[in-house]
């Protein structure tokens, strides 16, 4: 199967990878991709990109986590952390080929790394299905990265802990500049957000110096995206380091020349 990314697709990284299935489902889509290059798996999530997605994302009700149960130590015991119901939903539709599809990539290259990535729902989704394969034990968490882009908050302060104690290779939630989603659902409402943010606080690569990045400190730091609210943007949503549209459709028409 040929890419069809626009310039992204002349990107080293992607002339390199071999496509292993695209899995789409009830509005939701996760591609899974090999490098042999770099010894990796990759499964990305798509993120919201119709209506049915949209209402997913309205589902604010917290529900108990319904998928593999992790053994950590820092819960009281299984099930005692919660998640957003409607990413759940999302994640429900694709789970199972993505499971299966992952399994047997593993079985066939058990020396593989896994980097597992999505943007907004997308990223939602990615933690779920990180936090799923590793408590599925089909690959250690010492071998698993999670990074996401412009992830909104999925689920309780549990839910945040239990996720920093997995033990993931690497852990990291990309904030660009007033981006809006990270902030939302309100932790007035129970929820939190997950370590490892990455602040984006300049979002121009032309400007000089470049883009400024910030690694930030706990799950809500107020030093990095939680100093912008209230002066939040959904248009900063779709953009990346260049402030051109990256993500999406959008984000394959753009010229990635900076």
């Amino acid at each position: 199967m040929q890419l069809a990314c626009g310039p992204k697709c002349q990107l080293p990284q992607v002339r390199e990878s071999q496509m292993i299935r695209v899995i789409e489902q009830d509005s939701n889509l996760v591609v899974i991709v090999d490098r042999p290059d770099k010894n990796e798996m990759i499964a990305s999530f798509r993120g919201s990109a119709n209506v049915a997605n949209m209402l997913d994302n309205l589902e604010l009700d917290r529900i108990p986590w319904p998928f593999n149960q992790p053994a950590a130590a820092n819960l009281s015991s299984p099930g005692t952390f919660t998640v957003h119901k409607g990413f759940t939903d999302a994640y429900r539709t694709v789970r199972d080929d993505m499971l299966t599809t992952v399994q047997q990539h593993l079985a066939r290259n058990p020396d593989r790394t896994l980097l597992v990535s999505g943007h907004s729902l997308g990223g939602a989704i990615a933690a779920m299905a990180a936090l799923d394969i590793v408590a599925g034990r089909m690959i250690d968490a010492a071998r698993v990265d999670l990074v996401t882009y412009g992830t909104p908050r999925i689920g309780d302060r549990a839910f945040a802990s239990l996720m920093e104690g997995v033990g993931f290779r690497m852990m990291q939630r990309v904030v660009s500049g007033r981006d809006l989603i990270p902030h939302v659902p309100a932790q007035a409402i129970g929820y939190q957000q997950l370590d490892g943010e990455l602040f984006v606080r300049s979002t121009s690569t032309r400007k000089a110096g470049g883009a400024k990045v910030s690694a930030c400190r706990g799950k809500e730091d107020p030093a990095c995206s939680n100093s912008r609210v209230p002066f939040l943007s959904l248009v900063a949503h779709g953009q990346f380091l260049s402030g051109a549209s990256f993500f999406g459709q959008g984000g394959c028409r753009t010229d990635t020349a900076d």
